[in-house]
């Protein structure tokens, strides 16, 4: 059985110990539980051999001519890197000349940056770290971690905005230095001033379905502003689509069905407006990555925050039954997906798992 699946049933466990012990008005220990589980999630990803993550290689090469050259030469050298993530890597030179260093790195700060973002924003902490694996984001982070870690720091950024602007703005800043994709989430306090109503989404949608149509007029303008390092992203999906309708079934479909349970639909739009929207842009950039491979990562960027919304939704029903009911069938409908994806799709070039140890 694949690693990846044994981490999924464990954290489904931990979800339902975690409940069983509240019904009994036990100690609470879900931060106990998410400890856990986050130490496993760190080991593995940090131990991984080169081989495992498409891009694990390329972070080393990275580091490798960053820890033999000046900063200032690096900087140069590696145009297509952020310069912020240049620096770190040489910080760490400083400490460590194993390569497996900026694996270890990298995985640390996705983990810190995971951890902060769900206690921050999630109301179920254990289910926010299932959804994290099952729907793939654990493993696609082998492949892209920079852009993970950043996204995490831009959506702490972008909430910690609507409190203190200073220094929402501070951590936004250094969520871009580190990967510049993170600059299409300020779509977001942008959109966020858009009077939704339950009504209106089916304008929106309406709306994503046109652009979906029109994108081919759409890109070329698209391509006047990218920065010349995504260029190579500007060409036509060859392959993966049947991963990608799938993701974006399985996104849409926890939305829909979570929602099912809300009683008073009208205040929970008005109430999480940012969920809806995100929601949107989801639908919106995953349409569009299934013809063009560009919009992929940023389809990638919206939908994580599917870990948060998702749960967030469950702890909203009123009735007990309805929502471990609920909890279960989401639970019991992501592994299936999961373990069905894994069988079509080799998710960021992660199976098979290989440590540094055999």
């Amino acid at each position: 059985m694949s690693i990846y699946i044994i981490l999924a049933i464990f954290s489904a466990i931990l979800i339902l110990f975690d409940d069983f012990t509240q019904n009994n008005k036990k100690v609470k220990i879900s931060k106990v539980l998410f400890s856990i589980i986050i130490l496993l999630l760190f080991i593995v990803s940090a131990l991984r051999q080169p081989s495992v993550g498409q891009d694990t290689k390329v972070y080393i090469h990275y580091f490798n001519i960053i820890k033999s050259n000046s900063l200032i030469y690096s900087i140069n050298k590696l145009s297509s890197l952020e310069n912020g993530y240049i620096i770190i890597n040489k910080i760490l030179s400083f400490f460590t000349l194993n390569e497996q260093g900026i694996t270890i790195l990298n995985s640390l700060l996705l983990i810190l940056t995971l951890s902060f973002f769900t206690k921050k924003e999630s109301k179920n902490i254990l289910m926010t770290i299932f959804l994290f694996i099952t729907l793939g984001f654990y493993q696609t982070s082998f492949n892209i971690v920079r852009a993970c870690y950043a996204t995490f720091m831009g959506y702490i950024a972008i909430n910690k905005i609507e409190k203190n602007k200073a220094k929402g703005l501070l951590l936004f800043v250094l969520a871009f230095l580190l990967h510049q994709s993170t600059i299409v989430l300020l779509l977001i306090p942008l959109l966020n001033k858009i009077k939704l109503k339950k009504k209106n989404i089916k304008y929106y949608l309406a709306l994503i379905i046109l652009l979906f149509i029109s994108m081919d007029y759409i890109l070329p303008l698209i391509s006047m502003i990218l920065p010349n390092q995504y260029d190579g992203y500007l060409h036509t999906t060859e392959n993966g689509i049947l991963d990608k309708v799938l993701l974006l079934v399985v996104h849409v479909g926890l939305y829909i069905f979570s929602l099912i349970s809300i009683k008073n639909k009208d205040d929970y739009v008005k109430e999480n407006k940012k969920y809806i929207i995100f929601m949107l842009l989801e639908i919106l950039f995953y349409l569009f990555s299934i013809k063009y491979v560009i919009f992929t990562r940023v389809a990638y960027i919206f939908s994580m925050y599917t870990i948060v919304s998702i749960p967030n939704i469950i702890e909203k029903i009123e009735n007990n039954n309805v929502k471990q009911i609920t909890k279960f069938i989401v639970i019991i409908l992501c592994l299936i997906q999961f373990i069905l994806r894994l069988q079509i799709n080799n998710i960021g070039s992660t199976i098979p798992y290989r440590t540094i140890f055999f």
